[in-house]
Order: C-alpha cells, then structure tokens, then sequence
C-alpha cells in the first residue's frame, strides 16, 4: 500500500525543484528578486517570506522596495540561525503604528 502523504510530500517537492530550475533559467544572470519572484521561487508565500526577513533572511533595500538575491536567499535557508535574536526588536506594541503613543490602562475589580 502506499503512504499517500508520503507521496504527496515526494511530489510536491519534486514540482517544487522543476518550478525552481525553469525560474532560474528563465531568470539567467538577474539574481536581484521581488518579494514575489522570491517566494515563487522558492515554492513559499510572501508571509513565509516576510518571517524569514524577520529571522535574518537577507535581502537589499533599493528604495522603498527590497529586494533579493537567489543564491544567497536558499543559502540563508539551509542555514538558518538556530534561534532568531530578539534584543532591540521592536515588540508588537512598539511595532503597531496605531498604537504608538497610546497607553494601555487594565481595569480592576473592585472588592464587593
């Protein structure tokens, strides 16, 4: 019998790879990528793709746009850093626009 998940997994990595070779082909010498282009690439989503830019994955910023290099994108991948650092990142408060400048108050129950 066969596992079907095992199967599945097999070819879609398998669709993956060829997608990859026939971009890199496509694509020749230009490395430099959008967002989409390197997700496309790489068989992920643009949100896959925004985690890894928050975990360290590099990439050129060319105006208001970033960019990304291939090689050094699937290098990244392959070695990733085992946990990402998070001294001086911003946290969700500080990083949410709308709440800047806002304080937060709790409520507290008064004894009855």
């Amino acid at each position: 019998m066969i596992d079907m998940v095992a199967f599945k997994a097999l070819v879609t990595e398998a669709v993956r790879e060829v997608v990859r070779e026939e971009l890199d082909r496509a694509l020749g010498a230009r490395r430099s990528l959008s967002k989409a282009e390197l997700a496309a690439a790489l068989g992920k989503s643009t949100a896959t793709i925004d985690r890894h830019v928050r975990g360290g994955m590099p990439f050129a910023q060319e105006g208001a746009r970033r960019t990304f290099d291939l090689d050094a994108c699937r290098s990244w991948l392959r070695n990733p850093p085992s946990a990402p650092s998070t001294a001086g990142a911003p946290t969700k408060e500080q990083d949410d626009v709308l709440s800047q400048g806002v304080v937060k108050k709790s409520r507290t129950r008064k004894a009855a």
